[in-house]
């Protein structure tokens, strides 16, 4: 019941909660009932363990309805926290009515037995002895077995059969025991009811695997009953299963999609989450391998947690310095759909190299010998169930000792389907493990974050370019779309120690105070969208611009990078981190707005903009004069474009520079840092206010009241039509102070 949940609800620590707290309940209420009976006759004992039968045989053919049931209801509820509690009420009703009966029944069953048993026996402690050993040792095999063993060979629906199975032949022995029934008649009703349970059919997988918990808008037809809802969304479910296994672990499937004539693309998913597509998720899972390797001295030995679709192992194992390939993988469905992912993981499961470890993240590594130079975690989202332990200190720590002294510590973490305060922990906690640590990007939405044992290598540029040229490294990187070295420096969002020097306010998540998998379930329920945390400012934005390995290449060339390099490099972080690319583009602005090559490439970043649906680039394009402003940030540096002594002198208003303020913190970027003193220059020219008539009279000597001249009157309106420092752009001035030197962010941004 709990897999069934977590493939209705999703499998975080709130379904797990709810279904638990619905057996405790009821199991409670069912024994608490019996003892209220003033009699009870051998017919209720036997009547109630049919009963048990019956109810669970009845309900195994409307379990496949429950995803559709309980995405039904998500679409009806909105995406805040109020709904939170709502959502999770009413379906902690939906699970109380599903199964609340039989587990009812099942609770009044031991009390019953006893209260049946005890007029055939004398002694009734040996009785009671007896009776609560034999449901102990029951209780332990049946999870045994029913929840782990037999999963290993049969299927959940299976399974489930099974116990309906023991439960009727359970009900036939009581019957014969209390009622004498002859043995042909037993053995006749055992063998039609057996026959009849053995031969109902097993639950759509187009339902259970679905993953509906995460679809939060409705689908057609998706209030018109479960056939029609069906048969309205069948090319959704068209996508065919190349494998399906319910084992101890998850239940995982591998699903083809295709992508236009003979191009397809598999999705491998664990309790009906997406875990990993071959195409859409190639290039995060190929970085995840092959970055930390460039940066760790040496690359030889490396741990993968979680195999997925085995792209990271595979291309681990494709680098020539790469030795050994250890691979902790807990789930044994996982491993044997691995060789589904042969055509685009290198075919790493048959790779010499690679060691295949069945078991936890921690056990496998701690047990394994030696250290190693990388260690790539890609583990589910965290606010799946269990996950949440491997963004520890506790394991973050067991890990790092683990590393060799050049090693290079990888997490995948992604911003989609989960919030600011999940990712600031996440990054808190990290922060307290490693000392130096740099946050990369992959692809929209997805982050590698790297703890580095040495900072050196990380430091040098010269050897990571050596490497990266390597035919080995070159091709690694190829294969995920990055041909030259600047390229792959923009995947860079937060440089080394930036995160560090930026002292993050607030608790970190520990195993004994374990707060991540509450925040980000959440979060998850919410569908927010995580950003990476504002370190534009003081300590973080000095560290940032001195350790930013985009700009330290770029000094190699004279301080700017050649035109076409420099387009292709701002175009990639467009790709990697949206919006950020648009400060980029302001610098160069600011340097050579006379350039073809920037002109080309703003009109290609415009389009792309248009035509975004779910990037961040969505809504959050600026308008030329956004850029020309922005462009003003970077000049007071003494670039080409102009110096402090150029600077506008023009009055603006306090609409925009209050904007100025809130660019500055949405698009600043380490690789292209905007210059504090070129915002606090632009609300030095803020003006909010126009003196009334009143004062304009006063200032020129006219009289309070009474008629004026023309020549007066037109004195006045001249007066009154322009724009003074008022309180507004004070405010605004002391909240762009705040943010330039202390990282608040003001609370125009936070309503914008």
């Amino acid at each position: 019941i709990i897999r069934v949940g977590g493939l209705s609800f999703g499998s975080s620590q709130f379904t797990f909660s709810m279904v638990v707290a619905v057996f405790v309940l009821c199991i409670a209420l069912g024994s608490f009932a019996v003892s209220a009976l003033q009699q009870i006759s051998p017919k209720v004992v036997v009547l109630n363990q049919w009963a048990i039968g019956v109810v669970l045989w009845l309900l195994y053919t409307q379990i496949e309805k429950a995803p559709y049931l309980i995405q039904t209801l998500r679409t009806l509820v909105r995406d805040n926290d109020g709904a939170f509690a709502l959502y999770y009420g009413v379906g902690f009703l939906f699970v109380l009515v599903a199964i609340g009966l039989p587990v009812f029944l099942s609770g009044a069953a031991l009390p019953l037995l006893f209260h049946h048993m005890r007029r055939e026996v004398d002694h009734l402690g040996d009785l009671a002895g007896n009776l609560y050993s034999w449901n102990t040792v029951g209780s332990l095999l049946g999870a045994l077995f029913g929840g782990y063993v037999l999963l290993f060979w049969i299927d959940l629906h299976q399974v489930y059969r099974l116990a309906v199975a023991s439960l009727i032949i359970a009900a036939i022995l009581l019957t014969v025991r209390v009622y004498n029934w002859r043995p042909v008649a037993s053995a006749s009703v055992a063998v039609v009811l057996l026959g009849a349970l053995t031969l109902m059919p097993a639950w759509d997988p187009r339902l259970m695997y679905a993953g509906l918990f995460r679809m939060r808008e409705a689908l057609p037809a998706q209030y018109d009953g479960l056939s029609k809802f069906v048969r309205s969304n069948e090319r959704a479910f068209a996508a065919p299963f190349l494998y399906m296994n319910d084992d101890p672990v998850a239940s995982i499937t591998v699903r083809k999609n295709s992508m236009g004539g003979d191009r397809f693309s598999l999705t491998i998913a664990t309790n009906g989450k997406s875990d990993g597509n071959s195409f859409g998720d190639f290039t995060t899972m190929g970085l995840a391998g092959s970055l930390p390797a460039l940066f760790a001295e040496p690359a030889e030995r490396a741990f993968v947690i979680g195999w997925g679709t085995g792209i990271t192992v595979g291309e681990l194992a494709s680098l020539d310095s790469i030795q050994e390939v250890a691979v902790a993988e807990l789930s044994p469905g996982v491993i044997e759909a691995a060789p589904l992912f042969d055509f685009v993981n290198r075919k790493a499961i048959s790779d010499p190299k690679v060691k295949v470890i069945t078991s936890d993240a921690y056990r496998a590594l701690m047990r394994s010998e030696g250290t190693f130079d990388v260690i790539v975690s890609e583990p589910s989202n965290v606010w799946v169930t269990g996950v949440e332990m491997l963004f520890s200190h506790e394991f973050l720590s067991a890990a790092r000792r683990k590393l060799s002294p050049g090693g290079v510590y990888c997490q995948w973490m992604h911003q989609y389907e989960t919030d600011d305060a999940s990712l600031e922990l996440v990054l808190r906690t990290y922060a307290t493990v490693f000392d130096h640590l740099a946050v990369w990007g992959t692809q929209h939405s997805d982050l590698l974050l790297m703890g580095f044992n040495d900072p050196n290598p990380g430091a040098d540029v010269y050897r990571l370019e050596e490497r990266f040229n390597r035919p080995d490294f070159r091709a690694a990187f190829k294969r995920v779309g990055i041909n030259k070295f600047a390229e792959l420096l923009a995947h860079e969002l937060l440089p080394m120690d930036v995160v560090r020097t930026a002292r993050l306010s607030g608790p970190t998540h520990s195993l004994y105070h374990p707060r991540l998998s509450h925040l980000a379930g959440i979060a998850f329920f919410r569908g927010a969208k995580a950003d990476i945390p504002f370190t534009g400012y003081a300590e973080p934005a000095k560290v940032g611009t001195r350790r930013s390995l985009l700009r330290r290449y770029a000094l190699q060339t004279g301080g700017t990078l050649p035109d076409e390099t420099r387009s292709a490099t701002i175009l990639e972080t467009c790709k990697v981190h949206a919006h950020r690319c648009q400060s980029m583009l302001a610098e160069w602005m600011s340097e050579d707005p006379d350039s073809h090559e920037f002109h080309k490439t703003y009109d290609t970043i415009v389009g792309r903009i248009q035509t975004a649906e779910e990037n961040d680039l969505k809504g959050k394009r600026a308008s030329v004069a956004e850029m020309k402003q922005m462009a003003e940030m970077f000049r007071s540096k003494g670039t080409q474009g102009g110096s402090a002594s150029t600077q506008p002198t023009a009055d603006v208003s306090l609409a925009e520079a209050t904007k100025a303020t809130q660019n500055y913190a949405t698009y600043y970027h380490h690789a292209s840092p905007f210059d504090a003193e070129g915002l606090l220059g632009i609300w030095s020219r803020c003006r909010d206010q126009a003196p009334t008539a009143a004062v304009c009279r006063q200032r020129l000597g006219l009289p309070a009241k009474g008629k004026i001249s023309p020549e007066e009157r037109a004195n006045v309106r001249a007066c009154r039509e322009k724009l003074e420092v008022g309180p507004g752009c004070e405010a605004g001035l002391e909240a762009a102070r705040g943010l330039v030197e202390s990282g608040i962010l003001p609370p125009a941004r936070e309503s914008s």
